[in-house]
């Protein structure tokens, strides 16, 4: 079965739903295979905000835990087309920022197992930023 590294959809008011391929760091551990989450304007202008700074200090990349991705298995339904499979509880979720993009990583919960997602690129952040702004109606 081969699927999409990020499948998205726009959402109300400039908001984008996103599925993004998870990696682990070896082919044995079994990991979500899928992140689940929702970026709106706000959240993009901030995460900007945090590559911007990444760029002005000349670090590797800024972290923060961010629990808002959901994490859950890959599969294939009856008919062979692809679904959602169950929930992965997990722990140390966290965004990291880097100079040209942002990516989610986590560990399954009560294992030395880690993982992360396909990086989202910083030119998708900026057009997520721009479309909340061109959404708004001017004061009147």
């Amino acid at each position: 079965m081969e699927t999409e590294d990020i499948i998205e959809a726009p959402l109300a008011e400039g908001a984008v739903a996103f599925m993004l391929r998870c990696h682990a760091g070896s082919e044995l551990w079994e990991v979500p295979e899928r992140a689940v989450l929702t970026l709106t304007p706000q959240r993009a202008r901030s995460l900007l905000r945090l590559c911007e700074t990444v760029r002005e200090l000349g670090v590797y990349k800024i972290a923060d835990f961010d629990y808002s991705p959901g994490f859950c298995a890959w599969g294939e339904g009856d008919s062979g087309e692809e679904t959602v499979g169950e929930p992965v509880r997990t722990e140390i979720d966290q965004v990291s920022c880097y100079a040209d993009g942002v990516r989610w990583s986590a560990a399954v919960r009560h294992t030395c197992m880690t993982f992360s997602t396909e990086e989202i690129p910083l030119s998708r952040l900026l057009e997520i930023a721009e479309q909340g702004r061109e959404d708004r109606s001017p004061i009147s």
